[in-house]
């Protein structure tokens, strides 16, 4: 009998500490179940990032000042270059009499002015939508480039070059 105290006191120290172990580790869960809700419902709503009010890209770093409050540390707005499209008239396409130069533009911080180029020469500037400009063309039979130029409010520009044919050259057919 004595020999079986000895096993039930074994048994009951093992078992009072496994019951330890286990107490320890759920109150590591809950302080950890502590965290997770403070940084993530608490701290996280006080990161809310304000809304552009134009149409700049907005790149915003965050970067934790102490542990308990946090702020926007920089905000850069970043322009792009216009995106310019010539989509009348055709590129290598024969005209004459009075064309419709018509480009498309886009642009995220907006379009300061469109200008419009028939080989060297200035023909148009454009400041607002549609940006369009009505060319005469008339005069010897050659090959003219358009060129069109946009730039946005930031200064980037962009542009797009189209080749027609004034008056149906034969190209040496």
């Amino acid at each position: 009998m004595g020999n079986d105290n000895r096993k039930t006191n074994a048994t009951n120290a093992s078992s009072k500490k496994s019951i330890v172990e286990e107490i320890a580790i759920f109150i590591i869960v809950i302080l950890a179940a502590i965290v997770i809700y403070y940084v993530f419902f608490l701290h996280w709503n006080s990161l809310a990032l304000p809304q552009p009010t134009s149409n700049y890209t907005t790149i915003a770093s965050i970067l934790p000042k102490t542990p308990t409050t946090s702020s926007i540390a920089t905000t850069t707005l970043v322009a792009i270059a216009p995106k310019v499209a010539i989509s009348s008239p055709k590129n290598v396409s024969t005209v004459n009499g009075p064309v419709d130069i018509i480009a498309n533009i886009s642009d995220n911080v907006g379009i300061k002015d469109v200008q419009f180029f028939i080989g060297n020469s200035l023909y148009a500037t454009v400041n607002s939508p549609p940006f369009e400009y009505v060319w005469n063309a008339t005069g010897p039979q050659k090959l003219y480039i358009i060129t069109v130029n946009a730039t946005d409010n930031s200064g980037l520009t962009g542009s797009a070059s189209i080749v027609v044919d004034l008056g149906g050259l034969d190209h040496g057919k």
